[in-house]
């Protein structure tokens, strides 16, 4: 377990430097290529609507060999991380940038399947949540390292994506190698005939399947309903923390990188393995409850800095929009641990891992297409950022709310959490 353990870490190192692409590029699109609102929000939104496409690919995990699928995904993610390298307007990036989210190239998606199967069958429960600590310090570790190659960089050039983010696709060889040296193998299915009854069972027995064990787990169903909740406040900053940064304080890049991706992932490095610890002890659904409440507070600040500060201001705004970042990640860092250990905990037996974990998944789908639009909408309908900011805050406060209910609810069964 131990060398599975250091193969699963290193590889999320070069996981985390893909990732960062979804954290610079929104910006790069807003201040070089100066994007319209709802480009910006096709750029910022669709790693997460892709998010709805992870029972599909769940279905096609169940149906094909390791082999074939961890190549898929390499195609899908690695082509336009390399094709984005020989763009210089907006569109095709765009473009470009979708299909690789479709992938997973910000997280989850392709790679939730992959993530549950490794998590119940590698790791038993008793130290779960400490590994899965020690993956998420990685993926962290690489976000900081490619976000800081962005932000040096782009100041003095701000093509240098061209040549950064297809170095990306190196890493991400080196990603799928290492998975699939420690997938739990599994041969392909029998292949059948191609038809347009199997077509239909293709695309309709997932959703069939989401309603099915959302339906019969009340307790995943409502661990569901807090997480669609925290939803409103997450889709919400998210959306517009690029656009409080460009638009309201004229940051530039390295002021950008430096406020938000490396203060924000440096703490969540500090805090990710006490809060593994957090969880193995106390479980998911306790930890998460306590991090949503402690977000409450993140969306409220954002509100103030944009409020009290702008471009006239830039030293003392990214110092407290540091200030900023540090508080939402030490309430991301148990979402960040209990977005896959609480689906994961719901699953009776190691199979149905990565069954829960891509119901989990394709909701954020589901988020993204209700929320990141509303944030965009109340943005451009009131003119400011408070309003839009003010009901994320109210989102995470109710999400909290609701999983300390449903960790009541537990607890008086007698259902065990973790």
């Amino acid at each position: 377990m131990r060398r599975t353990l250091a193969m699963h870490v290193f590889a999320w190192i070069f996981r985390g430097m893909i990732a960062s692409v979804a954290l610079t590029l929104p910006f790069l699109a807003r201040k070089h290529f100066d994007a319209g609102k709802w480009t910006f929000l096709i750029i910022v939104s669709c790693m997460n609507l892709m998010q709805f496409f992870t029972i599909f690919w769940n279905r096609l995990y169940q149906r094909v060999s390791s082999g074939h699928y961890v190549i898929t995904i390499g195609l899908i993610i690695g082509i336009p991380l390399i094709a984005m390298g020989f763009f210089t307007t907006l569109v095709p990036l765009t473009i470009c940038w979708v299909i690789a989210a479709f992938g997973g190239a910000a997280g989850g998606v392709a790679f939730s399947p992959l993530n549950g199967d490794l998590l119940r069958n590698c790791y038993s429960e008793g130290i779960r949540g400490r590994a899965y600590a020690l993956i998420g310090i990685a993926q962290f570790v690489g976000v900081i390292i490619g976000g800081a190659i962005m932000g040096w960089y782009s100041d003095t050039d701000p093509f240098a994506y061209r040549y950064i983010y297809p170095s990306f696709a190196a890493g991400l060889v080196i990603t799928l190698t290492i998975l699939y040296r420690i997938l739990p193998k599994r041969p392909a299915q029998a292949p059948t005939a191609i038809s347009l009854q199997m077509l239909r069972r293709t695309l309709w027995e997932p959703i069939a399947d989401l309603g099915s064990l959302l339906g019969q787990d009340r307790n995943f169903r409502n661990y569901e309903i807090s997480f669609m909740s925290y939803g409103v406040g997450w889709m919400g900053v998210n959306t517009l923390l690029p656009l409080i940064c460009n638009d309201r304080l004229g940051f530039d890049y390295r002021e950008f990188s430096s406020s938000t991706i490396i203060f924000f992932q440096a703490t969540m490095i500090l805090l990710l393995f006490p809060a593994g610890m957090i969880a193995d002890r106390f479980g998911p659904i306790r930890l998460a409850s306590g991090a949503f409440l402690w977000l409450t507070s993140y969306p409220l600040l954002l509100m103030t800095v944009a409020l009290l500060f702008d471009e006239t201001a830039r030293d003392v705004s990214t110092i407290w929009l540091a200030v900023a970042s540090i508080i939402y990640a030490i309430g991301m860092v148990g979402v960040h641990l209990t977005w896959t250990l609480g689906p994961v905990s719901f699953a009776s037996n190691p199979s149905e891992g990565s069954r829960y974990l891509a119901v989990h998944g394709t909701l954020v789908g589901v988020r993204a297409i209700l929320f990141q639009s509303l944030a965009i909408m109340l943005y451009e309908l009131t003119g400011g950022f408070t309003m839009p900011l003010a009901f994320g805050a109210a989102g995470f406060l109710f999400a909290s709310f609701w999983m300390h209910r449903l960790g009541g609810m537990m607890r008086s069964t007698h259902t065990p959490t973790t």
